[in-house]
């Protein structure tokens, strides 16, 4: 087993107060005593076990604190798998990162900044952090503690409140957040905007196959609703990018191994049945900055 590096919580906080902002405001943060304050609108985000929250009382709905109480008891009774992320287990997990593997050389990947929204425990860019500076972003602080192990620069924010400057990443990755929303404007907002001129960005959701659809109405049955909260289509994703001035590269439907690209949104009847994951490759043009 390969052991990577972690970051010291004293490299970690420097690395914070270098590269980001304050969510609400977009204001410069200094230290104060353990926490971390902003300049301007003079806001206190906790550190906690060495990683910096940037949950704001005025953000922090009961939705969010469900989700958050659900991954954290998630990452204590599955540890670091991905049944800990809400993956469906290995075949969901090995869905989604097929999809990375379409867009992404982790071979040749380096010196990037990239941003991992909603990273879990680390799985889906952990190979990343080898040679690049990523940053993950989850809700929940026993996932980003594992994710942490990883190599990754973990920070307790929501993915609709980003404490990074604008055009700051060279790639962002969101895999799997946005069926948590039924409204996810913001999040496409955010993503767009921290993601600088010619960088990449990759979105993906729960697909809204008959597999996944049978299976929610089942857990139904039993009263197990599940968090999710809408299953977006491809198409539905490419609309949310290009509103945001993002032009669009590429876009699939997966299952397991099993890809199939959507340059016109339509797809064969196993995919239909079987599909767990859409997702789209969009760009930011320079023009855009």
């Amino acid at each position: 087993m390969t052991i990577r590096p972690t970051h010291s919580d004293q490299d970690l906080i420097g690395d914070v107060l270098e590269t980001c902002v304050c969510p609400i405001c977009h204001g410069e943060l200094s230290l104060l005593d353990k926490s971390i304050a902003c300049n301007g609108c003079e806001r206190i985000f906790p550190v906690v076990d060495g990683i910096p929250e940037f949950m704001s009382d005025v953000h922090r709905s009961e939705k969010i604190n469900e989700l958050s109480n659900t991954y954290d008891s998630a990452s204590l009774k599955y540890s670091g798998s991905a049944k800990s992320c809400g993956y469906s287990g290995h075949t969901g997990f090995i869905s989604r990162l097929n999809v990375l593997r379409r867009w992404i050389d982790f071979d040749k990947i380096n010196g990037e900044k990239i941003i991992d929204i909603g990273c879990g425990t680390g799985l889906m860019t952990e190979q990343l952090a080898k040679n690049n500076d990523v940053w993950g972003i989850d809700i929940s602080l026993g996932l980003l503690k594992t994710a942490r192990e990883k190599g990754l620069k973990t920070l307790m924010a929501s993915a609709d409140l980003l404490p990074f400057n604008s055009n700051d990443f060279n790639m962002v990755v969101c895999i799997g957040v946005i069926p948590y929303y039924k409204n996810p404007t913001r999040i496409f907002s955010e993503i767009c905007r921290v993601t600088g001129p010619e960088g990449k960005m990759i979105v993906s959701s729960t697909a809204n196959s008959f597999l996944i659809q049978s299976v929610r109405f089942v857990k139904n049955l039993f009263g197990r609703s599940g968090q999710l909260a809408y299953l977006y289509t491809a198409r539905e994703i490419k609309e949310y990018l290009v509103q945001r001035g993002a032009r669009i590269l590429d876009s699939c439907t997966c299952y397991s191994d099993k890809i199939y690209p959507l340059n016109n949104d339509r797809c064969p009847l196993r995919f239909k049945l079987l599909s767990m994951t859409n997702a789209v490759l969009a760009k930011k043009d320079a023009s855009e900055e």
